[in-house]
């Protein structure tokens, strides 16, 4: 009988031990594999036959593929919100494209979303067809059905992943920026063609109060890089184009929290405008924070939108087909790591060598 209270009790402890284990941050870790080459892009067309720009991209062979939002486009020609079956065909019309299938077949990949594959163009908080933009996104991404992505209190589809060791930790970020951010002064797809107004509200957000507090928690873990995917750019000035200025309480938001918590190794990535780019956000008491454009695998703009935060000579902007490399020498003391935005040949268009230090407290 004493026997068998001690098997009990041990068992107890064991659940008790699991269950204080069990993370509730998100995050998805692969501690065991070390990230060496990450590539990143934006603005993919089921609409644009002309896909070759993914066998340049395999033949990179990288680790991880960060699909950073338009991934498909599944709104109505930027008119009207996107249907179930609409969505559902676009992605179906994407994937079966032999050049696009073979990329995602063979590389890992993490997904986000932007307005495009939200369901509307420019989409914010009332976009009607979220819901099963949401779930299209997550099945055709592979995305397990007890992610906990699935199951986000503030319905966003934001995310922490994690990979290598101590010494090699790499942090991603997915952030969501469309499920709940406030809605324009001049909503319409008739608005975007003049650009947006600033919304300097005290309640504009680019996203919930959950997700913030959830991205407070993120940046207090351990990592010696982390890249933060945002679908539209972040250290851009304004210039009436969808983007974080767009908002400026929540930029500084951002700013304040990346300070507050003295995070280092942070850079963000970002598509959603139909070029290369390249832009630093310098602030007081802070380490310059880079943004890293990659946008336009199918399609890009011959007219780039202007920023008084681009890094000069840089090559930036690049109107042209495009997608982001990452580069990390986890040899160098300290990383180092290489960021090129490369054509649609993978020539190099925009290069720039990051040390860890320049990006630190």
């Amino acid at each position: 009988m004493r026997k068998n209270k001690l098997i009990l009790l041990l068992s107890l402890m064991s659940f008790v031990v699991l269950f204080s284990c069990k993370r509730d941050d998100n995050a998805k870790n692969d501690r065991g594999r070390t990230l060496n080459r990450i590539l990143f892009g934006s603005c993919s067309s089921q609409h644009n036959d002309i896909v070759g720009i993914y066998n340049y991209m395999g033949a990179q062979y990288p680790d991880l593929y960060l699909a950073m939002g338009d991934n498909i486009y599944g709104d109505f020609f930027a008119i009207l919100p996107g249907t179930y079956d609409y969505m559902r065909m676009a992605y179906e019309n994407m994937f079966a494209k032999p050049e696009v299938k073979r990329f995602y077949d063979k590389v890992e990949t993490l997904a986000v979303w932007d307005d495009h594959d939200f369901g509307q163009n420019d989409g914010v908080i009332d976009n009607t067809a979220k819901y099963y933009a949401k779930t299209l996104l997550f099945d055709n991404f592979k995305v397990a059905p007890d992610d906990p992505r699935r199951f986000n209190p503030s319905g966003e589809i934001y995310a922490n992943y994690e990979y290598g060791d101590e010494a090699h930790r790499v942090q991603i970020i997915l952030l969501d920026n469309r499920w709940n951010r406030t809605p324009y002064a001049a909503p319409g797809p008739l608005s975007a063609l003049s650009g947006y107004d600033s919304i300097v509200t005290p309640d504009a957000r680019m996203m919930s109060d959950e997700q913030w507090a959830w991205l407070e928690a993120q940046f207090k873990r351990p990592a010696k890089l982390r890249f933060v995917v945002s679908g539209t750019q972040f250290s851009a000035s304004y210039n009436g184009g969808e983007a974080w200025s767009v908002m400026p309480n929540e930029k500084r938001r951002m700013v304040e929290l990346i300070k507050s918590t003295r995070v280092n190794g942070l850079a963000f990535l970002s598509g959603d405008v139909h070029f290369g780019d390249e832009n630093v956000l310098k602030v007081p008491d802070c380490y310059p924070i880079f943004d890293f454009t990659s946008s336009g695998l199918t399609h890009y703009t011959s007219s780039p939108y202007a920023s008084t935060n681009r890094i000069k000579g840089s090559g930036a902007p690049y109107a042209g087909l495009n997608f982001g490399q990452i580069d990390i020498d986890w040899n160098k003391t300290p990383i180092e790591y290489t960021v090129t935005i490369r054509n649609s040949t993978a020539k190099p268009v925009i290069t720039r060598k990051i040390s860890v230090a320049d990006i630190s407290f």
